[in-house]
C-alpha cells in the first residue's frame, strides 16, 4: 500500500470520528409541576438557522424519550397540551424538564408538524400533529386516519382482526356496542391526543374474539368552566334519516364532568333473493324478501371525576342506551322441482313485528397513586342491565292465478330476553424502577340471563299459546380471573414483556320445554409474550405470542325457534363451546410511517353462523361449532403528510391465506383459500385562508371463501368536503357508497345449497354541521382515566 493511499484512508476514517461525533443521543425527562410524568408530550428537532421542523417523536409512559441530535446545527422544542413550551438548545447529557401550565387565554394553534407512529410492545401509537384532522372532525373521523384503522358505514374496522375494543384513557368503555358509534360521532377529534392501536392485547385484557383495542388518549384540556359541540345531520338514501349528538365538557376545580347526549332516525330498504336447492329431495324454493325497517335510537352517558387528594381519584360512570325498531318484511315464495322452470306453488308471508331493546350500564372506578415512582392501584365495579323484546305477526297465503287467497295460517312469535350482570376489577401496578414493571390482578363477574319464548297460533279470534314451542331458558355463568404481567426495558434497545392469565367459568342453562339442564366448567391458562427492538430512531421491529378464549354472545345459547320466513328459522345452541386461539405477530414500523406486519393465527373450537338444511325442505339459521381454522396474512400500511400537513394519506394493504376444516351437522367444512383488501382514505386542503378541506376515501375487498359460505367482492367510494370558520363552526357535505358492489353469499354441501343477493339503496348522499361552544381559558388541570367493564362486548 502506497503512501497516498494510506493518506486517503486516514483523512476517510478522520471525517467518520467527525460525523458520528457530531450526532449524539439525547434522553430526557419530561414531568409537570407536581412531578408526575407527561405521557405524550412531543419532542421535536428543528434547524437552528432555519427554524424548520426535521423530525418528532413522543415521550413514553413514563414521559422519558431518546432521540438523535446534532447539537451545532440542531435544538429540541418540547410541547404539550396545556403547557408552556420549552426549548432546549445548549449541549445537555440528561434533559429534565417541568412543562408550567398555560393560563391565559388561547388563540388558534395551527400544528403543521407531521402526525407520527411509534411502536411499543403490543401496540402502535398514533401521535396526532396535523390539525386538519381534527379541525370541525368528530373521532369517527379522525379513526379513518389512523394506521390499521378503515370504518366501512361507520363500522370500525382493525386490519386482521374480527372486532374492536374502546378504550378511554387506558380503561375499557362502559359503552354498549351500538352506543359506541353515537359516541365517537359526538366526541370532537380535538379532544384527543393520542390514538393508540393495540394489535396483540396482552393478559391484562380479556377478549371475547379476535379483537383489536382502540385506546384513545384524552388531552388535559381540563380548562375551567364549560365546553361542548353540538352536531346535526341529514341523509338521503332509499328514504330520508337524521342523527344528531351534544357533547359537553365542565371543570370546575378538582371536578370534571362530561357528558353526550345522541339520537337518530333511520329508514332502511332492503331487498334480499335467495335460491335454496335440496338435492335429495330434488326440490327447490326461491325468496324475495323486502324488508323496510325504522329505526329510532337514543343513548347518552356521562361522566364524573373527582380528585380525592394528589394521589387519588374517584371517578363514575353511566350509560343508557334505547332502540325501538319497527319491522315490515314481505317474502313471496316459489316451489319447484329442482332443474324445472315450472312452479308448483306461490306462498306469500307478511311479517310485521318490532324489536325494541334499551341497556344500562355504570362503573364506578377507585384509582391510587402508591409512590412518585408511578406504582398505583385501580378498584373497579361495574353493573349491566339489558332487556330486550322482539314479537313478529305472520300471515301464510297461497298465489292462486296471481290472486293472494285468506290467510291459511296465522301465527304470533314473541321473544323477551333480561340481562344481568355484576362485575368488578382490582389492579396493581408496582413500578420498581424506570427499567422494571409488575402488574398483577383478578376480575370477576356473575351474569344471569332469562330468556322467554311465546309461540302462538291464532284461533276463532285470538293467538293461542302452543307449549311445544313456546319455552322458557334460565342461563348463568360466573367467571374468575387472575393475571400478571411483567415489562423489562433491557436498555435503549430492548424490551419485554411476559404475562399469564388464569380462567374459570362455570355455567349453567336450563330449558323448561324439555327440562333439559346443561352445567360445565372450564379453567384455561392463558400465557403471553412481548419482544421490543429499536434498531434505530426511525426502524422498530416487535414480536408477539398472544393467546385468549373466545366466549359467545349470550343470546348464542338461545335455543329457541324463531321464523323468518315460512322455509327459514332461527335456532341457536345451549352446547356451544368457547373457542382457542394462538397468534404470533411480527411486526416492523419504519420512519413512523410506514408499518409492515405478520401474523399466524390459529383457532380451535371455531364458531360461526351457518344456514344448514334440515327436515321438511326448511333451512336453520343457527351457530355451531364445526372444527378449526388456520390464518396467515400480510398488511402493509402507509400514514403520512405532505406540503405542511396540506396533504395527508392513510392507506392499507391486507393478504390473507385462510383454511377452515370440520364439520356442522354432518355437513363437511374444507376450505381453503387467499383473499385480500385494501384502502385509502386521503385529504387535502383546498383553500387555508377560507378553510375547505377535501377528503374521499375508497375501499376494496376481494371474493372470500370463508367456513360459513362464499362471499363476494365489495368495495365502495365515498368523498366529503369540509368548510371550518372562523369561530369554529364545521359544515359538511358528502356521500357515501357513490360506487359499490352488490352483496353475493353463497354456500354449496353435498345435499344443498343456496345463493343469495342483497340489494339495498347503500348510496347516500348528507349534510352536517358542527356547532362548538364555551370555554377557551386552560388552567392545565391535571388528566382523568375514563371506566371499565368486562362483559359488554357478549351482549349483542
Amino acid at each position: 500500500m502506497n503512501q497516498r493511499t494510506i493518506y486517503f484512508w486516514l483523512i476517510c476514517l478522520l471525517f467518520t470520528f467527525e460525523v458520528d461525533a457530531q450526532t449524539t443521543k439525547a434522553k430526557g425527562l419530561i414531568s409537570d409541576e407536581q412531578n408526575q410524568p407527561i405521557v405524550g408530550a412531543i419532542i421535536s428537532v428543528f434547524q437552528k438557522n432555519t427554524n424548520d421542523m426535521l423530525r418528532g417523536i413522543t415521550s413514553d409512559e413514563q414521559g422519558q424519550f431518546l432521540i438523535n441530535l446534532d447539537w451545532d446545527k440542531e435544538k429540541l422544542r418540547i410541547s404539550a397540551f396545556g403547557y408552556k413550551d420549552v426549548e432546549v438548545i445548549e449541549r445537555t447529557e440528561d434533559i429534565s424538564v417541568i412543562l408550567k401550565p398555560l393560563s391565559v387565554e388561547l388563540a388558534e394553534v395551527v400544528v403543521n408538524a407531521k402526525s407520527i407512529v411509534t411502536q411499543k410492545n403490543d401496540r402502535l401509537i398514533f401521535s396526532i400533529a396535523n390539525s386538519n384532522l381534527t379541525k370541525g372532525n368528530n373521532t369517527m373521523d379522525l379513526l379513518r386516519f389512523t394506521p390499521l384503522m378503515q370504518v366501512d358505514n361507520k363500522r370500525l374496522i382493525m386490519a386482521g382482526k374480527s372486532g374492536v375494543q374502546l378504550y378511554i384513557n387506558g380503561r375499557k368503555s362502559n359503552l354498549s356496542p351500538d352506543a359506541v358509534q353515537g359516541y365517537l360521532q359526538g366526541l370532537p377529534a380535538d379532544k384527543i391526543d393520542k390514538i393508540e392501536v393495540i394489535t396483540s392485547p396482552g393478559s391484562e385484557y380479556r377478549l371475547a374474539a379476535n379483537e383489536g383495542i382502540i385506546n384513545l388518549v384524552l388531552k388535559k384540556d381540563e380548562s375551567q368552566g364549560l365546553k361542548g359541540t353540538f352536531n346535526l345531520q341529514d341523509t338521503q338514501s332509499h328514504y330520508n334519516s337524521q342523527d344528531g349528538n351534544l357533547y359537553l365538557d365542565y371543570q370546575k376545580g378538582k371536578t370534571n364532568f362530561s357528558a353526550s347526549l345522541y339520537g337518530n332516525n333511520y329508514l332502511g330498504y332492503y331487498k334480499t333473493d335467495t335460491r335454496y336447492s335440496f338435492f335429495d329431495e330434488g326440490l327447490q324454493n326461491a325468496a324475495t324478501n323486502v324488508d323496510a325497517p325504522k329505526d329510532n335510537t337514543i343513548g347518552g352517558n356521562f361522566s364524573i371525576d373527582y380528585q380525592l387528594s394528589e394521589k387519588q381519584t374517584i371517578s363514575a360512570m353511566v350509560d343508557g342506551y334505547y332502540l325501538k325498531r319497527d319491522n315490515s318484511i314481505t317474502a313471496t315464495t316459489l316451489y319447484n322441482q329442482l332443474n324445472s322452470s315450472v312452479i308448483d306453488s306461490t306462498l306469500y308471508s307478511n311479517n310485521q313485528g318490532d324489536l325494541s331493546q334499551y341497556i344500562l350500564t355504570a362503573n364506578l372506578n377507585y384509582r391510587l397513586l402508591t409512590d412518585d415512582k408511578g406504582s398505583n392501584l385501580s378498584v373497579d365495579v361495574d353493573y349491566l342491565r339489558s332487556n330486550g323484546g322482539e314479537q313478529s305477526f305472520l300471515d301464510y297465503s297461497r298465489i292462486v292465478n296471481a290472486s293472494l287467497s285468506d290467510p291459511y295460517r296465522r301465527f304470533k312469535q314473541k321473544s323477551e330476553d333480561d340481562l344481568v350482570t355484576y362485575s368488578g376489577r382490582v389492579e396493581y401496578t408496582h413500578q420498581f424502577d424506570k427499567s422494571n414493571k409488575l402488574k398483577t390482578g383478578i376480575e370477576f363477574y356473575r351474569t344471569n340471563s332469562i330468556a322467554d319464548f311465546y309461540y302462538g297460533n291464532y284461533q276463532t279470534s285470538d293467538y293461542v299459546n302452543d307449549p311445544q314451542k313456546s319455552n322458557h331458558f334460565d342461563y348463568d355463568e360466573t367467571y374468575g380471573a387472575a393475571f400478571a404481567t411483567y415489562d423489562r426495558t433491557w436498555g435503549s434497545k430492548f424490551s419485554s414483556t411476559i404475562g399469564v392469565r388464569g380462567e374459570y367459568v362455570y355455567n349453567k342453562g336450563v330449558q323448561e320445554a324439555n327440562n333439559e339442564t346443561i352445567s360445565k366448567s372450564r379453567f384455561d391458562v392463558i400465557p403471553n409474550l412481548s419482544l421490543m427492538y429499536n434498531i434505530s430512531q426511525e426502524h422498530q421491529l416487535s414480536y408477539n405470542l398472544s393467546s385468549f378464549m373466545s366466549r359467545p354472545s349470550f343470546s348464542s345459547f338461545n335455543p329457541f325457534r324463531y321464523y323468518v320466513s315460512p322455509t327459514v328459522y332461527r335456532e341457536n345452541n345451549p352446547n356451544l363451546k368457547p373457542g382457542t386461539f394462538l397468534i404470533n405477530s411480527l411486526r416492523y414500523v419504519m420512519k413512523q410511517h410506514y408499518i409492515f406486519m405478520f401474523n399466524y393465527m390459529y383457532m380451535g373450537d371455531c364458531s360461526n353462523v351457518f344456514m344448514i338444511p334440515v327436515e321438511g325442505g326448511l333451512t336453520r339459521i343457527g351457530r355451531f361449532n364445526y372444527g378449526n381454522a388456520h390464518f396467515a396474512d400480510f398488511t402493509f400500511s402507509w400514514n403520512d403528510s405532505f406540503f405542511e400537513g396540506r396533504l395527508y394519506v392513510n392507506a392499507s394493504a391486507t393478504g390473507t391465506y385462510s383454511r377452515y376444516k370440520g364439520e356442522v351437522l354432518e355437513n363437511k367444512i374444507d376450505v381453503s383459500n387467499f383473499s385480500y383488501n385494501c384502502s385509502l382514505n386521503a385529504g387535502v386542503l383546498i383553500s387555508k385562508r377560507y378553510n375547505w378541506n377535501l377528503t374521499a376515501n375508497y375501499m376494496y375487498r376481494s371474493p372470500m371463501l370463508l367456513a360459513q359460505e362464499d362471499v363476494s367482492h365489495t368495495s365502495s367510494f365515498g368523498a366529503e368536503a369540509k368548510k371550518v370558520f372562523s369561530n369554529g363552526i364545521a359544515l359538511k357535505f358528502g356521500g357515501r357508497n357513490l360506487f359499490y358492489a352488490t352483496d353475493k353469499r353463497s354456500k354449496v354441501y353435498e345435499n344443498y345449497s343456496y345463493y343469495s343477493e342483497i340489494n339495498s339503496t347503500l348510496r347516500s348522499y348528507y349534510i352536517s354541521v358542527s356547532v362548538p361552544f364555551g370555554r377557551k381559558k386552560v388552567s392545565g388541570a391535571q388528566g382523568r382515566s375514563g371506566s371499565s367493564s368486562n362483559v359488554q362486548s357478549r351482549v349483542r
